[in-house]
């Protein structure tokens, strides 16, 4: 009975650990399908071989010169031509730099060619552009160039600038494996017709502003002659007023009836042609 009640015990004991053993693996199946196991991801072969390929690519590339024309001074409103040209100088770096080449300044980084290339102008400040030519264009061996164009469109007088943008593209990908930046700056100055406007319209600032002037001269001349005649017909008034109070004083201090008297003449009949008679005194 003992052995019996043993190995019961142990029978239910190892039914048990089974179980939660058999939960144990499930659940950490389930974690791994939730996460990954074993710490962080490890890319896939795929992955580096993509990547491997992209380094090779870049080596791969030739050496690259680009130059550009400088902007300078442009006067207002003036279009000009801008131009990049780069050249493939083959798979050894030239230690020999330039300032200029042929009348254009030269960019010192290198830019990788043998492949394709594309230029942009990204950016700019008081300058308006247009690109004449295909952005991308190839620069496959050495010897090899490619030229990219724009018309530029000046703006008001003060500083300009614009920004381009160089990528070097993995070909047959498009993936861009090198990429330069960097600023061309000039300079906008007043040109003739720009002065002949600025002065025109500086004549007629001041015409409209002396024109103003008139208007508010005029304006405080009116009200002057204004307040004047009604002052002179206040003061006129009053002059009626005086005369009109003296008349009245006047006719309170005479008689009455003396504007009526009259002198009075005789009308004794017979005595108007009758001459006097001298009478003789006796002696």
């Amino acid at each position: 009975m003992r052995l019996a009640a043993g190995f019961g015990v142990v029978l239910g004991a190892g039914v048990i650990a089974g179980h939660f053993a058999g939960t144990s693996a499930d659940r950490s199946t389930t974690e791994c399908l939730m996460a990954p196991c074993g710490g962080s991801a490890v890319p896939g072969p795929g992955q580096d071989t993509y990547r491997e390929g992209l380094r090779k690519d870049e080596q791969s590339f030739d050496h690259g010169v680009l130059t550009y024309s400088p902007l300078g001074t442009l006067g207002t409103s003036a279009i000009s031509q801008f131009k990049v040209v780069v050249t493939d100088v083959g798979r050894h770096p030239q230690h020999v730099q330039f300032a200029s080449y042929h009348g254009m300044a030269v960019y010192q980084p290198d830019i990788p060619t043998g492949g394709l290339v594309g230029v942009r102008i990204v950016g700019g400040e008081n300058l308006k552009w247009q690109q004449q030519s295909s952005p991308e264009q190839e620069v496959l061996a050495r010897g090899a160039s490619a030229t990219w164009y724009w018309q530029i469109s000046a703006g008001m007088p003060g500083p300009a600038e614009i920004t381009l943008r160089v990528d070097t593209y993995d070909q047959g990908s498009g993936q861009t494996l090198h990429e330069e930046m960097f600023r061309v700056s000039g300079n906008v100055t007043p040109s003739p017709a720009y002065q002949h406007q600025q002065h025109h319209k500086m004549i007629a600032g001041m015409a409209k502003g002396v024109a103003g002037g008139l208007v508010k001269i005029g304006s405080v001349a009116t009200a002057i002659l204004a307040m004047g005649a009604v002052a002179g017909r206040v003061a006129a008034r009053r002059r009626n007023w005086s005369k009109m109070d003296g008349r009245k004083k006047d006719q309170r201090r005479r008689p009455r009836g003396s504007r009526n008297r009259k002198r009075q003449v005789s009308r004794v009949p017979g005595r108007a042609g009758h001459k006097p008679v001298r009478r003789m005194a006796s002696r």
